[in-house]
């Protein structure tokens, strides 16, 4: 079943008329079936972060439409779209976004609390993610108490609280060392095989692109290619590189893949 479809998309910053107009996106088609696990790659200036913006429905495309589970996002008036939001997309930012004076409990309950949901049920909603993310040992320390890796999980944690139609991910390992990058992605991957949670992820690093099913990449506004995991994820960091690699993209230091 498809859970995101896009089709005929661009955005353009400035008049179309206009030839300092910059198209950002232009024409992007592609859809997500439930359960997958897509990755958005490419240089910057690419488009991933407008994107983004515009699966999120923080932003809207110049021309094109977006549907997430059959909803046209394009016809929703602006409290719709809020609602839609809370109830259907989950989010993880590079930053985690968290808030530092709750505990790291009432960070995650935060959207249940907003749709009213029942105590008894949020007691059993946060009791099972948090055990599934592996946090149950810290639910009731502050955020400032906790590293973080432990803070980026928090933060996944308060994202599928709500059972999304999907999450979106924006650089979730941007701020992270290794260890608490491969532990973040190992969480994702897991969420993805074992729950079926559909997750849409923009990231610059081919580590943690190799955790994808399936990679679009980005050039110039403009769909460049896409890659599609059959085998192992060594070999798939491979073909990552490849890829970047033929786009122009340079390294300061070589990728490593640690299984």
């Amino acid at each position: 079943m498809t859970v995101l479809k896009v089709q005929g998309l661009s955005k353009v910053y400035g008049s179309e008329k206009n030839s300092a107009a910059t198209w950002a996106l232009e024409n992007i088609n592609f859809e997500v079936d439930q359960g997958e696990f897509l990755g958005v790659m490419g240089p910057s200036g690419s488009g991933k972060t407008t994107l983004l913006n515009l699966l999120a429905s923080l932003d809207k495309p110049t021309t094109g439409h977006i549907e997430i589970a059959g909803v046209d996002l394009s016809k929703l008036k602006d409290e719709e779209t809020a609602m839609f939001r809370r109830k259907n997309i989950g989010f993880v930012f590079q930053d985690f976004n968290l808030l530092y004076t709750l505990s790291v409990k009432e960070n995650i309950i935060l959207p249940l609390a907003l749709d009213e949901v029942r105590p008894s049920d949020i007691e059993k909603r946060v009791s099972q993610v948090a055990e599934n993310l592996g946090i149950t040992h810290i639910l009731d320390k502050r955020v400032f108490e906790i590293s973080q890796g432990e803070q980026q999980r928090t933060a996944i944690a308060r994202a599928i609280i709500n059972r999304p139609k999907v999450v979106l991910a924006d650089e979730p390992t941007g701020n992270l060392d290794s260890k608490s990058a491969n532990g973040v992605m190992k969480t994702f991957s897991s969420l993805n095989e074992e729950y079926g949670i559909t997750i849409l992820m923009v990231t610059h690093d081919p580590f943690a692109a190799s955790f994808c099913k399936r990679i679009l990449f980005l050039k110039d506004g403009e769909i460049f290619s896409e890659l599609r995991r059959s085998d192992g994820r060594q070999k798939f960091f491979q073909q990552v590189i490849d890829v970047l690699s033929v786009m122009g993209g340079t390294f300061d230091e070589p990728y490593q893949l640690n299984l």
